[in-house]
């Protein structure tokens, strides 16, 4: 494969271009990760030499003692942690709960609803009784086996961050496009706040979650008088495809039957294309060529969209 290169040599490729910034970003992440957990660990050494109540790990919560057992005393405050600590420095939160491998959301999930002192002390119980299980399964406290965990849980959750990204970088090239498209053609009456647009023809456009892109008859935005939806998926890492249909099967689930559903694809494998075939779509299309109206696309979408779909005319 031979692909022309810019001034500097580089490849003048998005997709190689998007590779290459993904890596940067998560080498930087995982470079400044190191360097949190290196000076939490002197924040922490430092913070119970000071104070001994926040040393006393062997009495906190969800610290058997078979765990304690083979903890030494100078890993102990390292390993495990304290009530009295997180309190005082709740910074150090994501230093035990990365060590014992605990995604944030399924923790924030364990302790929701409770009161906030109850709710410390559960935290803390959870996180603890991980690593004590895990140092009785390993037969000891592994400093370099608990900083690997932490490492490994730190590049999930930027994984799921950069996902994110890519998605709302997406929406916000597809909006952007969309807006001054449709001032070019004289289809905006008024503009009612920063997502939302009167056209012509008594027609909203709203930018939102649910759906991404969604058109409303008349002047009051609801469910019931939805015309016509756009939902954006930019991801365009396979191994995500499938998480990404899932929620696009969810947007198109609760629009209306009449309503006219379109898509806007950043990558499309075999594995969606049969799931997509059975989601009645009006139409989809690739994000990329869209961007760029590479064959016509751009152009394709909003015929679907505005003459098909919405019936407005415009030159």
């Amino acid at each position: 494969m031979h692909l022309p290169l810019d001034a500097q040599g580089e490849p003048m490729s998005t997709g190689f271009t998007e590779a290459a910034d993904r890596s940067i970003a998560f080498g930087d992440c995982m470079a400044k990760h190191a360097k949190e957990r290196r000076l939490h660990r002197k924040q922490i050494q430092t913070a119970v030499r000071k104070t001994p109540l926040l040393a006393q790990w062997r009495k906190a919560p969800g610290v058997s003692a078979a765990a304690a057992t083979r903890v030494s005393d100078d890993e102990g405050p390292l390993a495990f942690a304290t009530v009295e600590l997180i309190k005082k420095h709740p910074e150090l939160k994501n230093y035990f709960r990365e060590q014992a491998g605990i995604p944030q959301k399924r923790i924030q999930q364990q302790v929701k609803g409770q009161k906030r002192e109850e709710r410390t002390r559960a935290w803390v119980e959870l996180v603890n009784s991980v690593c004590a299980h895990i140092v009785r399964a390993k037969n000891g406290w592994d400093k370099s086996y608990h900083e690997r965990l932490a490492a490994s849980c730190r590049a999930v959750s930027m994984d799921g961050t950069m996902r994110n990204r890519v998605g709302q970088d997406a929406e916000e090239k597809v909006e952007t496009k969309l807006v001054d498209w449709l001032k070019r053609k004289g289809l905006i009456s008024k503009k009612a706040s920063e997502k939302e647009y009167r056209l012509k023809g008594s027609i909203t456009l709203k930018f939102a979650s649910e759906p991404d892109v969604g058109f409303y008859r008349g002047f009051v935005v609801k469910t019931d008088k939805l015309i016509a939806v756009v939902e954006i998926k930019g991801g365009k890492d396979p191994a995500g495809a499938l998480e990404r249909i899932g929620a696009l099967e969810k947007s198109m689930n609760e629009t209306p039957d009449e309503c006219w559903r379109f898509a806007v694809l950043g990558v499309t494998t075999q594995a969606m294309e049969e799931r997509l075939e059975k989601l009645r779509l009006s139409d989809r299309f690739d994000l990329d060529r869209l961007l760029a109206n590479e064959s016509g696309e751009w152009d394709r979408f909003t015929t679907r969209l505005f003459k098909d779909a919405l019936r407005m005319e415009y030159k």
